[in-house]
C-alpha cells in the first residue's frame, strides 16, 4: 500500500507543472461592426501550454474561422471550425509572439497575443 501511495504521489508531482503552465490567452473583440459582443460575452477560451494552442468555442456560434500569425504578420495557421461548440488544439513549431484571431461567420472578430518559448 505504501508504495502505490508513493506511486500516486509522484504521479501528482509529475502531473502539477503540466497543469501550471496551461496560460491564458486574453482574448478582446475587435470594433469592427455591429454584430460584436461586449467583451464580457466572449465565447471562446484559449490557452497557450508551451507549443500548444487550445481554443474552445463554448457556444454555438456557427461556423468560426481561427488564424494565427506571427509577429511579422504572415499567416502560419488557418483552423474552420463547422460544428460549434468545440475544442481544437493547434501546433505552434517555433518560439516567438503570435497572434490568434476568431471570426465569426456575422462577421464579429475577435483577438488574442501570445508567446511561445522553449
Amino acid at each position: 500500500m505504501k508504495k502505490f501511495i508513493l506511486f500516486l504521489t509522484m504521479l501528482l508531482a509529475l502531473a502539477m507543472p503540466t497543469m501550471a503552465d496551461n496560460n491564458p490567452v486574453d482574448i478582446r473583440a475587435h470594433g469592427n461592426g455591429e454584430g460584436n459582443r461586449g467583451q464580457s460575452e466572449i465565447p471562446f477560451s484559449v490557452f497557450i501550454n508551451g507549443h500548444s494552442l487550445s481554443v474552445s468555442v463554448n457556444e454555438n456560434v456557427g461556423v468560426t474561422r481561427i488564424l494565427i500569425t506571427n509577429q511579422n504578420g504572415v499567416y502560419i495557421d488557418f483552423v474552420n471550425i463547422y460544428d460549434t461548440p468545440d475544442d481544437i488544439n493547434i501546433l505552434i513549431n517555433h518560439e516567438g509572439f503570435y497572434t490568434v484571431t476568431i471570426i465569426l461567420v456575422d462577421g464579429s472578430s475577435y483577438y488574442g497575443m501570445f508567446c511561445v518559448t522553449d
